[in-house]
């Protein structure tokens, strides 16, 4: 199993119930989101796709930039904007990520071996190999919405990188 199968399995069954479900979209961050989800009341969810034990632990070791937030009120340089690293999940927890939910997708062998955070919504893939079962639903982390330019351009990217991969795959025939 890959998370090819897992990214499908979720968007043939839960895409009545976003606007727009894109795959594999990398941020400024640093993070890569293997689903970003937008809802109908326009947050985002990301759904993060585990296929091992390992995989799933691995995900919190993983940092991301997010902007430091200035330390006086003195903005002589606003557009001087630093950066710090920290862990993905301590910066989801304080609402740093555009991400406004956040839950993980397994196989369904993986159901009983891994304990979510509080925060982290659990989606299962049914034991047939489709379906998705909701086992915990995220909690919101802040209540910020992204911009239509943002959402705009992540569409646009995902819509070259497919054009750009079909083209390959048919001139390669």
């Amino acid at each position: 199993m890959n998370s090819t199968v897992l990214q499908n399995a979720f968007w043939k069954s839960r895409c009545q119930n976003y606007d727009i479900i894109l795959p594999n979209i990398h941020l400024n961050s640093g993070c890569e989101l293997d689903l970003l989800c937008l809802k109908k009341s326009g947050y985002i969810e990301e759904v993060e796709i585990k296929i091992s034990i390992a995989d799933f632990k691995a995900d919190f070791n993983k940092t991301v930039g997010v902007k430091k937030r200035p330390e006086t009120d003195n903005h002589r340089f606003p557009y001087h904007v630093k950066i710090e690293t920290r862990g993905k999940h301590d910066a989801l927890i304080d609402g740093q990520l555009i991400q406004n939910y956040f839950s993980f997708l397994i196989p369904h062998e993986m159901r009983d071996k891994i304990e979510v955070p509080g925060y982290a919504g659990l989606y299962i893939l049914g034991h047939a190999g489709w379906g998705i079962e909701t086992i915990k639903r995220p909690k919101l982390l802040h209540r910020e919405k992204v911009s239509d330019a943002f959402l705009l351009k992540k569409t646009k990217a995902i819509t070259w990188r497919y054009w750009r991969k079909s083209t390959v795959l048919s001139t390669a025939r």
